[in-house]
Order: structure tokens, then sequence, then C-alpha cells
């Protein structure tokens, strides 16, 4: 028997798509012979620069000034020349810690942005990248400010390295990698960002051909054809 010719829809909604889709893999169709197409709304590069900056900045200072106020658990700071000032250690460090991050996770941003995608790439891909920079962003700083007033010695190098970069680097590093995981264990395979998605699938015989359409329709389907 000839295969059956490609069976498509459009869906105006992400979640019908998704929807549309689990119903194609429950009848066990492989995920790798559903073509998914998703409409995405154009985003311009100075709006994903701005973006990617304001979110991985916020969550750097919150991280940085969280980890920092930690770190200060249990101490003061005295003010020099100002003999009955002593400010509580968390609000110190918190401070500190927040500048670090906000730092951090601007710059973070910032490199992130000129390379993260915009408009009309694949939204799995996307949520990746931007996972991967928001975890790179919060643990880098909480880790660097943990590490303040420490130092690593490199013997073969003869070097000594302030313990925040070292341990930034290393939450980076981390950071990156647990974000890209999480991105591609939980990212969408569609998109709600002002475009519609269409789902194309070669049903193996009529009768299914018949079920996918009638099915495709409840989930609000349009141009629902044989392509």
């Amino acid at each position: 028997m000839p295969p059956h010719n490609l069976l498509t829809a459009t869906f105006r909604s992400a979640q019908d798509a998704e929807r549309a889709i689990d119903f194609l893999l429950q009848r066990g169709h492989r995920r790798e012979a559903i073509d998914v197409r998703a409409g995405l709304a154009r985003v311009g590069r100075g709006g994903v620069l701005l973006e990617s900056m304001a979110v991985c900045g916020l969550l750097g200072l919150l991280a940085g000034a969280a980890a920092g106020a930690v770190k200060g658990i249990g101490t003061s700071i005295a003010v020099p020349g100002q003999a009955f000032i002593i400010i509580a250690g968390p609000i110190v460090f918190g401070a500190v810690g927040a500048g670090i991050g906000v730092l951090i996770g601007y710059l973070v941003g910032l490199l992130g942005g000129l390379v993260l995608p915009a408009g009309g790439r694949s939204p799995r891909l996307r949520t990746m990248a931007v996972s991967s920079m928001v975890c790179l962003a919060v643990a880098s700083a909480a880790l660097a400010v943990t590490a303040i007033g420490t130092s690593v010695a490199l013997p073969n190098l003869g070097l000594v390295v302030p313990g925040p970069l070292v341990a930034g680097a290393a939450g980076a590093g981390v950071g990156a990698a647990t974000g890209y995981l999480i991105g591609f264990l939980f990212g969408p395979v569609t998109s709600d960002a002002g475009g519609r998605t269409v789902v194309a699938v070669r049903p193996r015989d009529a009768e299914e051909a018949a079920e996918i359409r009638q099915r495709f329709r409840q989930l609000d389907g349009e141009d629902v054809a044989d392509a």
C-alpha cells in the first residue's frame, strides 16, 4: 500500500498545537516524524539584547545580594571614623553582592544577547539559550560573592587568583550546563509569540487519516488538508 499523503493543520494557539502533537505521539508516531513549523513573531536584535540584559542583570543582582547576605550572617562592620555606627554584616555583604551580581548578570546578558536567536528560530533552542544565560548569571554571581576574601594558588604557574574569579567561573560552567539541560527538557516545541503553528504528519492509512483530521478540527485546527 503506498504511503498516505502528508496531513497538515494550522493552529492559532501553541497549546492546541502541543495537544495535537501529544495525540500523534500517543498513536505511536515518533516525534522526529512530526513536522512542526512555528510562525514566530519577529523580535528585533535590539529588543533581544535589552531583554536579556535586563533579565540577567536583575537575577544576578538578586542572587548576589542573597549570597552576600548569607555570607555576612553573624558578622558586623564598623564604619571608620564613626565609633558608634556598626552595620550588620548581612546588609554590607548583601549590598556588595548585589553590585557584583548585577555586573555579572549585565555582562552575561550583553554577551548572550548578541548571539541569542531573534525571531524565526526554534522555540526550544531559544528557551535553552535563555535558560543557560539565566542560570549562568545566577550561579556565577552567587558563587563569586561567597568567595569574597579568598584566593586560589596555582603552584605550577606561580599565580594567586582571587577566589571570586575562580568561583564565578566554576559557577558559570555549572549554571550554563544546568540551564541548557532545563531548557532542553522543558523548552516548548511550539511558540505562541504572535504566530501560528503548522503541524504535519504522514498517517499510516486512510482510516487513521480520518481520525487525525477529526482530532485536529476538535483542537481548532485550521486548513486541515492533505499536502
